[in-house]
């Protein structure tokens, strides 16, 4: 495979989520040993594996059917662009085929929870729904509510399942409020996308609600989310659990304040507004996941 292509190969295979969905696994996985229950490494590493490889096929089967008038880079000729899209089917299919072997592997070791058998189909049809015709939730205005459900909801339930068989109501209480915290992630970024999503005819959310919507949701949900965050001690769960999130607090005002100066036609520097965007979501599921494994 030429160097140009695997630069290629390795900006499609999205490696911000491949980072989330990291996090947020091992954040599923540090709440069930917080509450006492046995550690299972073997459960732990294939999950983990299979996390991401669904990760991955997902993300290649997005790129793999995008529109025609969709180029993967400027200037493509036709046989260079089937020729990407067929690499991108041959890894995403060999990636499904090794997450499926572990999918075996669960049953083959004893996995028998119904709730672990719902969440991990409920995670693979949302993911592949994602991308993959006829569903193909990315330009329905639904894309980013699934990407946010799989890794800020199910991506740690798997996790936490695979630990455990028996729910405890700190797992909705941890992982409600960083849903919300992804949805504004994936909200986010449709903004520095807006001029290419409309020439290309991507029909996301920023594009549906119109940028000034997008706007005030983006900081509702931010809103929401630090404010689910201090409730949660007051609903009998430890201060100490959950005051680390607020570390980030300082960055998600920048964000605040950065989309302000955009609307009032300030240069966007897009390449920090993606950084800043990241470092939200990804920070605050570190700090959470960190707070939960060392407890």
């Amino acid at each position: 495979m030429p160097s140009s292509d695997v630069r290629l190969f390795a900006r499609l295979s999205r490696p911000a989520l491949l980072l989330l969905a990291a996090l947020t696994y091992l954040l599923g996985a540090g709440i069930a040993r917080y509450l006492g229950f046995s550690f299972r490494p073997l459960f732990f590493w294939l999950g983990l594996a299979w996390t991401l490889l669904v990760t991955l096929a997902a993300g290649w089967l997005t790129e793999a059917f995008r529109a025609p008038a969709d180029p993967f880079f400027d200037g493509e000729t036709r046989s260079q662009r089937e020729r990407i899209r067929r690499q991108l089917l041959l890894a995403s299919g060999v990636a499904l085929i090794f997450a499926s072997a572990i999918t075996a592997l669960f049953l083959l070791n004893g996995q028998r929870s119904s709730p672990f058998w719902i969440v991990l189909v409920l995670n693979v049809m949302l993911s592949l729904a994602y991308g993959l015709p006829p569903a193909r939730f990315i330009y329905t205005g639904f894309g980013e509510l699934t990407q946010a459900l799989v890794l800020g909801n199910l991506t740690p339930m798997l996790a936490y399942l695979l630990q455990s068989e028996h729910l405890h109501r700190l797992l909705p209480a941890a992982i409600f409020p960083l849903t919300l915290l992804m949805l504004s992630y994936f909200l986010s970024l449709g903004f520095p996308t807006y001029a290419a999503d409309r020439k290309y005819n991507r029909p996301t959310l920023v594009q549906r609600m119109g940028w000034q919507n997008a706007i005030a949701f983006h900081r509702v949900f931010l809103l929401l989310t630090y404010l689910l965050f201090a409730a949660l001690p007051l609903l009998g769960f430890p201060l100490s659990l959950f005051w680390p999130v607020f570390l980030t607090l300082p960055l998600a005002l920048l964000q605040t304040y950065w989309f302000g100066r955009i609307s009032a036609g300030a240069p966007p520097r897009w390449n920090f507004f993606n950084a800043l965007a990241l470092t939200i979501p990804g920070l605050t599921a570190y700090v959470l996941t960190l707070t939960f494994w060392i407890h």
